[in-house]
């Protein structure tokens, strides 16, 4: 099978010996694990599917069987892993949280529990500390140090090799802060606690961990500033804290795939998960992780395999939320967009920075129905004339090497590799994928022979008869390769932000320290949406300029509230503390307070809730939601106020799994509980259709429509042969009867004049058809997996679903 050109690349190195011997890699596969294991892959994070979807893996495996993993029969993509780069005092009265703080009872995510995925976290500070000086940090996982033999230990879900990093637990963070404070010894092994607290060796040298830590679930109790404690408060103050110290070695693989192990350990620590064998039984805890980072690589339609396994365990578990912050390259770029008319072609540029010794990646995405080829030039010659051919890949190219510079010295030769995939396996689409590297620095600690600088020219020439959009992303890092043409602000999200159940936020400007910051629009970094397959992007927007936080490795000995900053904007390397990295944790505080409220919220109420409760903005503005600002500024009192009383968290609620299917004689109960379908009261407290989405089968039919709307449309709106067989099945009539249901305005007739039941069947069946042909893998997936339902369905029926028993 096909894998990307990255990881064909990175096999090239490791075989050869310059690389690493084990590599992480996350996997899409549909065989039994087990296969998996056969190959060498150690399947350390698993996110099932329920039903017959695709699952993701996510673990190392050997570099010399990469190959053998991706031929493995099921394996549908190995995707290599790769680098991800991150992205008070007034930011949160700003979007109201102290309203919340101030209630009686105060409303501040106790009973939550907030996971910070980042550079890590300063234990000392007082911020993250209770009355009594313990810690709120429930646990921390630093996956960037090597662990010490006899007293550390990674986590045990990960237990190598190769081991990644360290786990401490509260009680070594506990331990450590008495024996700095104290000189209070560590306790010896013994045979009866053979494991006892260990030192904690985690630093956050950043501080970007820290200060995103401080905002979400700061209690501001440590002074400093010039100022008393209780000043700098984060959003959720009384939530506890889990916190993955992210590993930044490695960047061409490594990254990613520990992203979602980094996922799995949250959710399945025991702060989280609970332990009902505890004496008295610990009993499971709502969790939302704000992830503050993001990659440029991928699809950016939210199936890449990081993304499908968030999107898969967030709609299959509710009490879990994720947040992620939109990212910041709207004005850097990287981003194109153009257009290539029918049997035409178009150019796109892009330059190399001089001294641009890393190596450097760029994908070209565009429709499975399109079939371009691509000559990459090279820059015009110091003497003037033509751009130099590199090389030309045509339609489903494996990853071919050209040289750039031949009549360079071999160590100073710039390689472009570029790579050419029809039928992508992750969502259908097609992609060309272009790295320029040069050899490897001959001497430890020396750098590489820096990229030939320069404006390179991609030609792209259309070989079929219909217009096709061509999206390019530059990789994210330093910018030393930028798009020269057709730069293209929207579509800027960061990867895994195009995720659909994720909750992605913009950065607008607030007010700060003597009021520098405040405009009230968006920042200018702000990365726009919609995602690559349509879906309006960002989801809402929250304050990201200047904001005033928990600062890192400042120390505790102070004479007095001014001798000593413990917070700040400002980066340890200058600079301000802005951006949506610092948007994302307001949300994610406003999360924990909502979940703090109603500890079963699935990912889909919380982000309805917010959307359906954010505030206007305060300049001028289009229709909402939008691209820019998603649904307007997120309203923590609004949110929470949104949110239906409390119910007990006794355990995982499945979103999506077995449930009731209406049947040709009408619908069929569900066992238990929720067996009745239909209420026989209550038809005045809700429109007729509205308590269907309470029941089992709305959930799951609306996440079912949630995940494929936008595609459906967009497939309606451009595919001659889908729109044929869309408006022979009277679809906006039947959209119109289905929406009358759902708003209230009454249930229309259904196909009026009726339509002969085998006719309409047949027309609908053809329509499934050209999904499954024209869709993407998922949407192909989910048509055959609820075509005989959707065939078995009759007018009545419908009528039946959307019309509550007493007023049928």
């Amino acid at each position: 099978m096909e894998r990307p050109s990255a990881l064909e690349t990175a096999l090239l190195k490791f075989v050869d010996g310059s690389g690493p011997e084990m590599v992480s890699v996350a996997v899409k596969f549909t065989c039994p694990v087990a296969d998996l294991e056969a190959a060498g892959f150690k399947a350390w994070t698993v996110i099932p599917s329920p039903d017959e979807r695709p699952s993701i893996a996510a673990g190392p495996v050997p570099a010399v069987r990469l190959a053998e993993l991706a031929a493995v029969p099921g394996v549908l993509y190995v995707e290599g892993s790769r680098q991800q780069h991150r992205e008070l005092n007034h930011s949160v009265p700003e979007i109201q949280a102290d309203v919340l703080h101030g209630r009686n009872p105060a409303q501040k995510g106790a009973g939550v529990v907030i996971g910070i995925i980042d550079s890590g976290i300063d234990i000392d500070h007082k911020s993250f500390r209770n009355d009594d000086g313990t810690t709120r940090i429930r646990g921390i996982w630093d996956q960037t140090i090597n662990v010490r033999v006899g007293t550390e230990a990674p986590p045990a879900q990960f237990p190598g090799p190769p081991a990644i990093g360290v786990e401490y637990t509260e009680a070594d963070i506990n331990a450590t802060l008495q024996n700095r404070e104290n000189g209070t010894p560590f306790p010896p092994p013994t045979a009866a606690n053979p494991n006892p607290p260990k030192q904690v060796r985690t630093v956050d040298r950043d501080g970007h961990g820290t200060h995103v830590a401080g905002i979400a679930a700061g209690d501001g109790s440590q002074s400093g500033n010039c100022r008393g404690s209780g000043v700098f408060v984060g959003v959720a103050p009384a939530a506890d804290i889990l916190v993955v110290k992210r590993n930044d070695d490695n960047p061409e693989i490594g990254q990613s795939t520990n992203l979602l192990n980094a996922l799995s350990w949250i959710w399945q620590h025991p702060a989280v998960a609970g332990n009902p064998t505890a004496q008295p039984p610990a009993p499971p805890r709502p969790v939302v992780v704000n992830m503050s980072f993001g990659d440029n690589r991928g699809p950016h339609d939210g199936t890449s395999l990081v993304e499908s396994g968030l999107s898969l365990f967030l709609l299959t578990n509710s009490g879990h939320a994720a947040v992620k912050s939109a990212g910041n390259e709207r004005d850097t770029a990287r981003h194109a967009q153009l257009g290539v008319s029918p049997n035409g072609e178009r150019d796109l540029t892009f330059a190399v920075r001089p001294d641009e010794t890393a190596d450097r990646h760029l994908e070209l995405w565009f429709s499975r129905d399109d079939r371009l080829t691509a000559t990459l030039r090279g820059p015009v010659p110091p003497g003037g004339g033509a751009r130099p051919v590199i090389g030309t890949v045509g339609p489903n190219t494996p990853a071919t090497p050209f040289v750039v510079n031949p009549t360079a010295p071999a160590p100073r030769q710039t390689t472009a590799t570029m790579t050419s995939r029809v039928d992508d396996p992750r969502n259908g689409a097609c992609c060309i994928e272009l790295d320029l590297s040069t050899p490897p620095a001959a001497a430890a600690g020396a750098k590489p022979a820096p990229l030939l600088d320069g404006e390179y020219e991609i030609h792209l020439e259309n070989g079929l008869a219909h217009f096709a959009i061509v999206d390019g992303y530059i990789d994210k890092g330093e910018p030393g390769l930028v798009f020269t043409s057709s730069v293209e602000p929207e579509g800027t999200l960061t990867v895994p932000g195009t995720a659909e159940h994720i909750i992605t936020v913009g950065a607008y400007a607030q007010k700060s320290f003597l009021f520098f910051e405040w405009s009230g629009g968006l920042k200018d970094f702000s990365s726009f949406g919609p995602t690559r397959d349509g879906r309006p992007k960002p989801d809402i927007a929250a304050p990201g300029a200047k904001v005033t936080s928990v600062k890192t490795k400042v120390g505790t000995h102070c004479c007095c509230d001014c001798c000593v900053d413990f917070y700040t904007d400002e980066t340890p390397k200058g600079g301000g503390y802005e951006g949506t990295s610092m948007a994302a944790p307001h949300v994610t505080g406003t999360v924990a307070l909502m979940l703090e409220k109603s500890p079963t919220l699935n990912a889909l109420d919380i982000k309805r809730i917010l959307q359906d409760t954010a505030r206007e903005p305060t300049v001028d503005h289009g229709v909402l939601p939008d691209s820019s600002w998603g649904a307007g500024r997120v309203s923590a009192v609004g949110a929470v106020d949104g949110v239906p009383g409390p119910t007990p968290l006794v355990g995982p609620t499945p979103l999506v799994g077995p449930t009731p299917v209406p049947g040709p004689g009408g619908p069929v109960p569900v066992a238990g509980p929720t067996a009745r379908l239909r209420p026989s009261t209550g038809v005045d407290a809700e429109p007729p259709g509205r308590w269907l989405l309470q029941t089992p089968l709305g959930q799951h039919w609306a996440a079912l429509v949630s995940r494929h709307f936008s595609e459906v449309r967009g497939l309606i709106n451009s595919n001659p042969r889908v729109a044929t067989f869309w408006h022979r099945m009277e679809g906006p009539r039947l959209l119109q009867t289905l929406g009358a249901g759902f708003s209230g305005a009454g249930v229309l007739t259904v196909l009026d004049p009726p339509r002969p039941p085998a006719a309409w069947r047949a027309e609908v069946a053809r329509f499934l058809d050209m999904l499954e042909r024209f869709g993407s893998d998922q949407l192909a997936a989910d048509t055959r997996a609820h075509r005989d339902l959707l065939l078995s369905l009759r007018a009545d029926d419908i009528v039946a679903l959307l019309t509550p028993a007493s007023a049928a």
